[in-house]
């Protein structure tokens, strides 16, 4: 019986597969370690930027609400509010309320002039 000898390619060497998957799970962690921190910075950046438009819209109303506590102080304000809102109005004077239209009603017979 002759031995016959496998010669395996040095591409396919256990030694050669080993080195090579150990390379490829160092860069497939190195790039995890990459882009999962990436990616929440992104998320953060997103997440602080939304808050920024927020508090901006906030301070906006602050400043709309503060004005409108300075114009509650003064007579003008309150007399309109006194008018408009709760139809108080001055000694000696009388105050008349315009009421709407009666609702139309849909029969043609009750619109038309010739009846």
């Amino acid at each position: 019986m002759s031995r016959r000898t496998i010669t395996i390619p040095a591409a396919l060497h256990p030694r050669r597969l080993a080195w090579t998957a150990l390379v490829l799970m160092t860069i497939a962690v190195a790039i995890w370690f990459i882009l999962v921190p990436a990616k929440s910075l992104y998320e953060l950046r997103s997440e602080v930027e939304d808050r920024r438009t927020e508090l901006e819209r906030l301070h906006q109303d602050t400043v709309q609400l503060e004005q409108r506590i300075v114009d509650l102080g003064t007579d003008q304000e309150i007399e309109r509010i006194a008018r408009s809102e709760y139809n108080l109005v001055y000694p000696n004077e009388e105050a008349y309320a315009v009421l709407p239209p009666p609702p139309v009603e849909d029969d043609p017979e009750a619109t038309d002039p010739t009846n």
